[in-house]
């Protein structure tokens, strides 16, 4: 039996046309979940977003990233 993952976790590098924490902050705006954790990742300089996971959430968070032409990775934890 697969366990859904408790978190996306979604990888902004530094080589994205608009700062990568300004394009996890609007992310997180547009999906309206109220609360995601930032961190930046000292070595690369990128920014992980960190959501709760939710049916149908992971959808909308590549529609979106592809819109605004971000340069991303998605992960997750369980």
């Amino acid at each position: 039996m697969q366990t859904l993952p408790k978190e996306i976790v979604v990888f902004l590098p530094t080589n994205n046309p608009h700062p990568p924490l300004q394009i996890g902050q609007e992310l997180v705006q547009f999906l309206g979940v109220g609360r995601a954790e930032f961190g930046i990742d000292p070595l690369l300089g990128g920014v992980e977003v960190r959501i709760f996971y939710a049916e149908g959430l992971l959808e909308r968070i590549r529609e979106w990233l592809q819109k605004q032409e971000a340069v991303f990775e998605i992960t997750f934890l369980h």
